[in-house]
């Protein structure tokens, strides 16, 4: 089996990325059947084929923070929810080999990549260059390390797990080893993941937090990705992730029974906990967002046989406050499995536990009061942990920004080698009017999409902190950038139903509100709000009728 670099039906590019595939094959076509343009044609034909490939999203972040349980969830559900009734019960048989390995040590000392593909397997990448394939229910042991005497997995370099999971048609998924390994060799290898072009080279990342926050290990691994370079961890492809709040419930509702007023809801609570990690915690800087999750009732909810979804609607009789009661009071888990008054057998209810957690059970025999089918049941927990607005945000927003960046970096990378190896090159050659060509071609394409790929250069500005703008300012900056969404309302700071007026005085306003920054700014500053003064006039022109303004 070969690693599959863009197995899976074509991608749906954004329309920005469309007219920059067909801009570099152009330059192809005009380049590659000359000797002294051989460097331009061949990264332009690279920027092609990087066009049409999935985005990466690699997850990281420190040990036994729920890492592999959340991209199991990730991808998992995807997988399950897509399969027909008539092939649910062999699906979730090979849904259960395909779960990332997961256990109570360290899950993941192997960097692995998901991929989008057939026929299942994995291909297994050597330190020494040499490939070998194995079957998908071999990855547990080729990714884990049992035995630190155990040198075996040093020698893997990364194993590729391909499968035919929807979702992977849009990211390719990268688990990487967790930060703070008691072995010492995975935090190194982690820490060169990040600083290597791994992380570089992926289009976001998404960073899993325990619920204490960022520990003081987590505050300095996540700092040492901002500054230099800067990209790693940004708001601008960064997303935070609190995945195992499923243990917030227990001491919650514990605590209720001692005052009746404490919400039991453990996603409120966490959401408290993120507006101090994002405000004055050590997450201030680094993430677009911090999300919380319930990693493992996601988990579950993909890969649990249908049996087990089944069984929760075992409980639906039993009386709420037992329920609740058997499942965080003294013993815990325990508790709940050896209850005499509970139905179902004890092995059976101790699965369940540790297939979807107590609040996974309560929350999955709540939702199965309504009578849902399996697989709408399935679809409900899946978005009452969160794992499915996660997924959203990771393919809507930072797969839109995604496409930009290339777009950006592609053309900013052509357009300096087309310059320097023009200037290199003797008037009287007879290539040199072909790169004299292509850099028109090239400029014209620039010229055209001046704001869109600007503003890419104004939100680096301000989240590598050479831009400081005032808090009102940063505000604008970022609803007029996308940040806070792609929409014309989003853009203005409005509400989605606002009206064409509204809109329109909105624009003039902020564009007055830019115009007025501009004054005793510096060159930098200046020129990002020059920008931002443009794309209030591109979005005054199109309330007016037009198309977008070059």
């Amino acid at each position: 089996m070969t690693d599959p670099q863009s197995q899976g039906p074509p991608l749906s590019l954004q329309p920005l990325q469309q007219q920059a595939r067909a801009l570099f094959e152009d330059v192809v076509r005009l380049t590659s059947s000359r000797p002294g343009c051989h460097p331009v044609a061949r990264d332009a034909a690279a920027w092609v084929a990087t066009f049409g490939e999935p985005m990466r999203v690699a997850v990281a972040g420190e040990i036994k923070c729920g890492k592999s349980t959340l991209v199991n969830g990730l991808v998992g559900a995807e997988v399950a929810l897509s399969v027909s009734d008539d092939a649910q019960d062999r699906a979730m048989e090979e849904a259960g080999n395909r779960a990332m390995a997961t256990g109570q040590l360290e899950t993941t000392y192997v960097l692995t990549e998901l991929v989008h593909g057939s026929p299942p397997g994995l291909v297994v990448h050597h330190r020494d260059g040499t490939t070998r394939s194995a079957p998908l229910d071999a990855l547990h042991e080729l990714t884990v390390r049992r035995d630190p005497a155990d040198a075996t997995l040093k020698e893997i370099d990364r194993v590729v797990a391909v499968l035919h999971a929807p979702l992977l048609a849009d990211f390719r998924l990268i688990d990487t080893p967790g930060f703070n390994s008691v072995y010492g060799h995975d935090a190194a290898a982690s820490l060169n993941l990040l600083t290597s072009t791994e992380c570089d080279r992926a289009d976001a990342i998404v960073y899993t937090i325990g619920n204490e926050g960022l520990t003081g290990i987590g505050q300095e691994i996540a700092q040492r990705f901002v500054g230099g370079r800067g990209t790693t961890l940004t708001p601008m492809k960064a997303i935070g992730v609190m995945p195992r709040i499923n243990e917030i419930w227990p001491s919650l509702v514990q605590e209720r029974f001692r005052d009746p007023e404490t919400d039991t809801d453990p996603f409120a609570r966490a959401r408290s906990e993120i507006d101090t990690l994002l405000t004055t915690g050590g997450g201030r800087g680094l993430f677009h967002t911090v999300v919380p999750v319930a990693g493992l009732m996601a988990e579950g909810a993909a890969l649990a046989p249908d049996d087990d979804l089944v069984a929760l609607s075992a409980f639906t009789a039993v009386d709420d406050a037992v329920l609740t009661r058997s499942l965080v009071m003294a013993m815990g888990p325990r508790r709940f499995a050896v209850h005499p008054g509970l139905p179902l057998d004890p092995a059976v209810r101790q699965r369940l536990l540790a297939t979807f957690s107590p609040y996974g059970v309560w929350a999955g025999v709540r939702a199965a009061r309504d009578r849902p089918s399996v697989p709408e049941l399935r679809r409900i927990l899946d978005e009452r942990s969160g794992v499915a607005g996660l997924r959203d945000l990771v393919r809507n927003h930072f797969g839109a920004r995604a496409g930009a960046v290339r777009v950006h970096d592609a053309l900013q990378h052509l357009l300096r080698l087309n310059r320097n190896h023009r200037m290199r090159m003797p008037e009287s050659h007879a290539d040199r009017q072909v790169l004299v060509d292509v850099g028109e071609r090239l400029d014209a394409f620039q010229r055209g999409h001046a704001i869109e790929l600007r503003l890419i250069d104004v939100l680096g500005l301000y989240y590598r902190g050479e831009w400081r703008p005032r808090p009102a300012q940063t505000r604008d900056l970022l609803h007029l950038t996308g940040e806070r969404g792609p929409a014309l309302a989003d853009r203005l700071g409005l509400p989605s139903d606002a009206s064409p007026a509204e809109l329109r005085t909105a624009a003039v306003a902020l564009s007055a509100r830019w115009a007025a920054a501009s004054a005793g700014s510096g060159l930098a500053a200046g020129n990002a709000i020059a920008t931002l003064q443009r794309a209030c006039d591109e979005i005054l022109h199109t309330l007016d009728g037009g198309t977008a303004a070059p």
